[in-house]
């Protein structure tokens, strides 16, 4: 197995003696492991995701009175989220 030489912090250090496929997944291959996309994690990124990009768009026009009153940016955002994946299919 190859480890880069550039960067070795302790965390990839431990990974690599514990389990090296893993190791190689993460660091070599970049490849990320897959979310149960019913899982806390999962719920949380598509509600982090809504939320980062209304306030970026509610921002961008000037607008600050309640997002109450322009659910339609918050719902298009929420419905862009989920198709990005990391969704439980019946949404």
């Amino acid at each position: 197995m190859q480890i880069p030489e550039k960067h070795i912090s302790f965390s990839r250090l431990e990974l690599v003696t514990q389990c090296p496929v893993k190791y190689r997944h993460r660091y070599v291959l970049n490849s990320q492991p897959r979310t149960d996309p019913s899982s806390p994690v999962a719920l949380g990124s598509i509600v982090h995701k809504t939320l980062e990009l209304t306030y970026r768009e509610l921002k961008s026009e000037g607008y600050s009175g309640l997002l109450l009153h322009r659910k339609g940016v918050f719902l298009k955002h929420l419905k862009s989220a989920i198709q990005e994946g990391n969704h439980p299919q019946e949404w």
